[in-house]
Parts: C-alpha cells; structure tokens; sequence
C-alpha cells in the first residue's frame, strides 16, 4: 500500500511508521490519521513484525491536530472519499470484497486510532525530539515505550483555548496525579528530564544518540518470543484499562470533551475556530496570540530544552 503523509518501513522483525509531514511539523491532518490506522492494522496482521517504531520525520515529533482542516462535520460529500473506506461507496466496495463480520470487525477499528495503538498486539515504542504536543502527545503517550531526546517539550496546549478534557491522552498513572494537574490546569509544556522524572518516557538520550538507543531496545524486545510479549502486553493493558480505570475514564472524559467543545462558554473557540481565525487575521495570527499570552508558563521547559540541547551538542 502506498501511503501520502507517512512512511511505513518493515527491517525484519521490526516495523518504523514515520510521520511525514515535515513542513507541517506532522500536524495530523484527517489524511494521516487514515494512514495512521491502515498502517497500525497493517503490523497487526503480518505475522513476521514483533516491534513498531512511531517516529517523525524533520524538526519534530508532532505539533498536534492539524487545525487549518475543516472539521469533518464541514466536509463536502466529495472531500469524504479523501477519508479512506468510510463512505458509502467503500462500504459497498468492501462488502464486496470481505466477508461482512470482518469488515465490519475493521471498520469499527478504523475510526479509533489511539485505541488500534494501545490495543496493538505487537510492542510499540515512541521515538519523540522535539516538539510533542496535542494529538502528537497523545500518539506517543498510547505507545508502549517512549524514549526522547533531550530538546523534548510535551504539552496538550488546546486546553488554553477551551478543548478537552486531558484525562482521555494522560491518565494520572503515566505520570502522577500531582503533575497531571499542572498540565491539566495550566497548558504548560514540561521538559524532557521533568517527564522522565514523572515516569511518562522510559529513556532521555541525546539527540544523536536518540534513534540508536531506540533501535536497541526494538531488537530486544523484537528477540523475545512473540507469543510471551503480546500476553505481557494484554495482561498489562488490561489491568491498566479494569482496575486503573483507563477504559472507563477515556469514555467518561471523552463525554465531557464533546460537552466542553460543543459549548458557548466564554474562552472556548474551538467549536468557532474558523470564525475566530478569520476575525484575527487567520489561524497563524489566532495561536500566536494564544500562546504568547501563555508565554511566561512555558518559559522554564523552553530554557531547560534549550540548555540540554546545547550540553549535547
């Protein structure tokens, strides 16, 4: 399959999906969320990969949603077709093709990527420099492993112009509940050594020694017999999902994010982001704003990123 917005590389045992929308800062436009999840389900099915590596490609991991999209409810009907199989076309395509349990088995798993990560059968590591925020963060935060450089910055910053609930992309057992609150309540970014420090990336590395130290780890685990590390995986998963009550919070969470963006409370511009964009001169001028009024909170992690960049180097 040949993809627009990733690169999905197989080398054996071990898969590299790599986030290719560099000019973009790979933004996660509606596109590479579609090849996000072909190519999730893509690893899940062939047998030979053990280990998939999510990584992107230039300045950074990911800077978030790709905003400058409509939202799907504003989608033309010809622009649906650009979604992949979920129109009414595909599904007559489909049906033709497969049996209808496991199409509709796919289908189903198609419109939810994190969960195609999270519950991916094969072990997942997250290589992350830079900038990780917003879905960029919620990618890396549902892998299995994640190992950072250590210019790293991660935030969730939609909460500041009045989105989501970050329950659903942090629970406060990735990272504590104390320092979940910060970010929570605040929108600030933490740096690479605060965040290994809360227990959210499993490695710090230089940033040349970065991809080194994560293809280290993707053959050891690659090594280990496949049918004892996706029983590892399952039984860890669900234990987080049952009796840490991630399943039930994502949902829960999830629920209050539909009630918050759909809302007119004041702050909240996420439901009239283009309205909002075009009142001040569009949406570069809009998150500029944005986060220069925020400036101060993130000051500290961007001195910190800065100073390890340069002892590195």
């Amino acid at each position: 399959m040949e993809y627009k917005d990733l690169i999905l590389d197989k080398q054996g045992s071990i898969a590299y999906i790599t986030l290719n929308r560099p000019e973009k800062l790979n933004t996660l436009s509606h596109n590479i969320q579609q090849e996000f999840n072909d190519a999730l389900l893509d690893i899940e099915q062939d047998d030979a990969i053990r280990v998939f590596v999510v990584k992107g490609a230039g300045r950074c991991f990911c800077a978030g949603f790709d905003v400058s999209e409509p939202g799907i409810d504003t989608l033309g009907q010809a622009d649906l077709g650009e979604l992949g199989d979920n129109t009414d076309t595909g599904i007559r395509q489909n049906r033709r093709n497969e049996p209808w349990a496991r199409y509709a088995h796919i289908q189903l798993r198609r419109v939810n990527w994190r969960n195609n990560l999270w519950h991916n059968p094969k072990i997942s590591i997250a290589q992350v420099h830079s900038y990780c925020l917003g879905a960029g963060l919620m990618v890396a935060a549902h892998c299995d492993l994640l190992v950072c450089s250590e210019d790293t910055l991660f935030a969730y910053p939609p909460i500041r112009y009045g989105s989501s609930v970050i329950f659903s992309i942090l629970p406060p057992w990735f990272l504590g509940v104390r320092k979940l609150k910060e970010m929570a309540y605040t929108g600030n970014m933490i740096d690479s050594h605060d965040a290994y420090n809360c227990g959210l990336v499993n490695r710090v590395m230089p940033m040349n020694k970065l991809e080194a130290e994560v293809n280290r780890i993707a053959r050891v685990a690659a090594n280990v017999p496949y049918p004892a590390n996706m029983l590892s995986k399952l039984a860890i998963n669900n234990y987080v999902d049952t009796f840490l009550g991630r399943d039930l919070g994502t949902k829960w969470a999830q629920s209050l994010n539909q009630m918050m963006e759909g809302s007119s409370v004041p702050g909240n511009i996420w439901t009239y982001i283009s309205q909002e964009a075009a009142s001040r001169g569009g949406a570069s001028t809009m998150f500029s704003e944005i986060r220069d009024k925020f400036f101060e909170g993130d000051a500290l992690a961007r001195e910190n990123a800065k100073t390890f960049s340069q002892e590195t180097t």
